[in-house]
This record gives C-alpha cells, sequence and structure tokens, in this order.
C-alpha cells in the first residue's frame, strides 16, 4: 500500500479503515476521526502534504521539533549506514556516534558537561529528577533533599513525574493524584502578571515567592528547580533579562540544582543553540530533546554539569553510578542522526539579541506557495 504517488481515494479509505479499527491516537477523539481525517503522506521542507494532494505549511514543526524542516535526505543515508554497521547495543557498553555526539552536545552547551542519553523530553526531563534526588543523597547524607520546585503552567513532559512538575491543570486533571513531591510558584507571566503587577517596577515579585516557597518547604527538603527559559504552555513567555539570573543565585544560596528544561527552547530555537545562553547561566542539569535530531530519530538526553557527573564517580562498590537505564538510551543510529543534525542547526542559529516575542500557531494550516515560502515556524504548546 502506497501513497507516495498520486491520490488515490481508494487507497486513503482502506489507510484510514486500518487506522481506526487498530490504532490509539493521543490528545484527539476517536468519534472525530470517524468523520474527519487527515492523512499524511509527504513533507519537504515546511510543507506536508496529504493523501488528497492538499499541501499545508507546518507553522508547528510537527510538535515543535523538525528543526531543520523535513526531506534532509543525508540523514536518512546517515541512518541507513549506521544500521549497516551497527544497529544497536546497549549503552552500558560504549558506542561511538553515541560519544561523539555527547562531545559535540558539551562543545555546545560551552564545555564542562557530561551527557545521559534517553529517548524523549519527558525521560529527559523525568531522568533529571533522579540525578538531582541522588545527587543529593550523595553529596548531602544528612538531609532529605527529594523535592523539585516548578512554576504554574509549565509543561514539563507526560509521564506522572512530568505531568506533576508541570502547572497546566487540563493536562493533570485526569491523571490525580500525584506524589506531591513538586511544589510550584508562580511563573514570570509578565503579559497577564499573576501578581497584578508590573515589570520593572514588581521588583520581580515571580523570584521572591521562589524564595518564600523554598523556605516554606525547608531549602533542606528542596533537589533542584526546574524551568523554562522561554515558556512554552502558555504561548511564547519571555521572562525579564534579570529573571533567569536571580533564579540561579537563589539555587547557588540555597544548595539547589538548576535544571533547565531546553525541550523545545533548545537547537538554534532562539537566535542562540540553546536558550539559556541568552541569559549567562550555567545550569546544573538540562533536559534537550525535539531539534537535537529535528525529529528525524526518537532521541534525547539529561545533560550534567561535571560537578554534578563527579558526584556518580567512585569505586564500584561505592554503588554512586546513575541507577537507572534506558533500553534505547545511546543508541548508535539516532546519535549518528543526531550528530549529523547538528550541522545543520549550528548554521541556522546566530548570536543575536534575546527572543521578545514570537508568534504563534496551533495547527498546520493550508496556505498559499507564497506564504508557505515566507512563513516562519514557531509554536505554542496545544
Amino acid at each position: 500500500m502506497s501513497l507516495l504517488n498520486s491520490p488515490d481515494p481508494a487507497v486513503r479509505a482502506a489507510v484510514v479503515q486500518q487506522d481506526l479499527g487498530n490504532v490509539l491516537h493521543p490528545i484527539v477523539q476517536h468519534k472525530a476521526l470517524e468523520t474527519k481525517q487527515m492523512v499524511v503522506t509527504r513533507s519537504e521542507g515546511s510543507t506536508i502534504v496529504d493523501a488528497d494532494g492538499t499541501e499545508y505549511l507546518d507553522g508547528m514543526a510537527g510538535l515543535w521539533c523538525v528543526n531543520i524542516g523535513y526531506g534532509r535526505s543525508e540523514l536518512a543515508e546517515v541512518a541507513a549506514d549506521q544500521m549497516r554497521q551497527l544497529s544497536y547495543f546497549p549503552h552500558t557498553a560504549m558506542n561511538a556516534p553515541a560519544a561523539a555526539l555527547a562531545e559535540k552536545i558539551n562543545e555546545l552547551m560551552g564545555g564542562g558537561y557530561h551527557t545521559y542519553f534517553v529517548n524523549s523530553g519527558s525521560e529527559a526531563n523525568e531522568a533529571g529528577f533522579k540525578i538531582a534526588r541522588q545527587y543529593q543523597k550523595h553529596e548531602r547524607p544528612g538531609e532529605f533533599r527529594f523535592k523539585t520546585i516548578s512554576r504554574y503552567y509549565a509543561y514539563h513532559g507526560t509521564t506522572l513525574a512530568t505531568l506533576d512538575a508541570g502547572g497546566m491543570g487540563e493536562r493533570k486533571a485526569k491523571f490525580e493524584p500525584y506524589s506531591g513531591d513538586f511544589a510550584h510558584v508562580p511563573p514570570p507571566y509578565c503579559y497577564r502578571c499573576p501578581f497584578g503587577l508590573s515589570y520593572p517596577s514588581c521588583g520581580l515579585a515571580c523570584v521572591r515567592a521562589m524564595e518564600t516557597a523554598i523556605l516554606g518547604e525547608g531549602p533542606e527538603t528542596v533537589a533542584e528547580v526546574i524551568v523554562e527559559p522561554v515558556m512554552s504552555g502558555v504561548g511564547v513567555a519571555v521572562p525579564p533579562d534579570e529573571y533567569l539570573p536571580e533564579v540561579e543565585s537563589l539555587c547557588r544560596k540555597y544548595g539547589i540544582l538548576l535544571h533547565v528544561d531546553e525541550v523545545i527552547n533548545g537547537f538554534g530555537r532562539t537566535g542562540k543553540m540553546f536558550a539559556h545562553q541568552h541569559y549567562g547561566v550555567s545550569p546544573d542539569i538540562i533536559a534537550v530533546a525535539k531539534g537535537i535530531s529535528s525529529a528525524y530519530q526518537p532521541i534525547a538526553a539529561t545533560v550534567v554539569k561535571n560537578s554534578v557527573f563527579d558526584s556518580f564517580y567512585g569505586e564500584p562498590l561505592e554503588n554512586r553510578q546513575v541507577m537507572q537505564v534506558n533500553t534505547y538510551g545511546g543508541h548508535p543510529v539516532a546519535a549518528a542522526v543526531a550528530l549529523r543534525n547538528t550541522r545543520f542547526c549550528r548554521r541556522k542559529s546566530s548570536p543575536v539579541a534575546r527572543p521578545r516575542s514570537a508568534p504563534t500557531s496551533s495547527m498546520p494550516c493550508k496556505a498559499s506557495r507564497a506564504t508557505r515560502m515566507s512563513a516562519i515556524s514557531a509554536a505554542r504548546v496545544c
């Protein structure tokens, strides 16, 4: 069954029936799919094509992940070559593509980092939570630091822990109750300030609220703070210039790790390779995904500062190693593709002023070719 050439209504109908009878889709209501469907068959650049031959501008870059556009045949060739050489082996052993990708990530971060590979942004943040907790057990054995300070309206993933860390009630409601290990504070959402104040006369009330939460929870119970540099769950919410540096100062003051979620922001989307680089901060834990491979392969990573890595270093009998494993983490094919992808991302990113605003979109839209050619791929989280 192929839909690569001219539209064939019979073939399209067969795919729809096959799908409706066997697939459980995310987010969308299946009853609605019985009367209206999109069967995507091809893609090139920023354009996708459905089974009817209709072209659409993908203004969301997939799910905010196809940073370099569709149809990069070079990446398909890299994947095929790596599959022929080494298709898979667990990352308890070393492989060349993953080692080279980790070195490239370290370079792009400015040096001083080690990388733990996973498969998705949710897993990258989840691993970050675990690493923060284990680190605190190693470094502060007399304290019980297990909590994460996060923010309302944030989105950090779809596992139970990352949903708990997030602050989007409609995303969380159907899966409650949660563990309660995540304390939420108001975000730096200046467009609709939760305090009813205006910047800069607000005095960064959102940062002061974070410190109040840390003190209220007890600093000796807090392992980390997690933030997106530019929040995407509420549209595109760019914080004041001082916000991230002030949050970092709080973390250093109370011995808390700074965990930055670059899953959407990262790999050139804001004009620098990573959004936190606009603000001059040095995170302890960084979650990356999506743009790391531009969705040509499923891969993500939890990147940790060397000072965090050092806490996991020791003799085998000390039992200090990272106490988890991901079956496909460090997958050689995904790593090879991601490594090649970074060449494109690096060409596209440049040291510009920090983002002041960004366009939003909700779904791919029909557009003329002229419109498609001039459109900007950017997005809000639905």
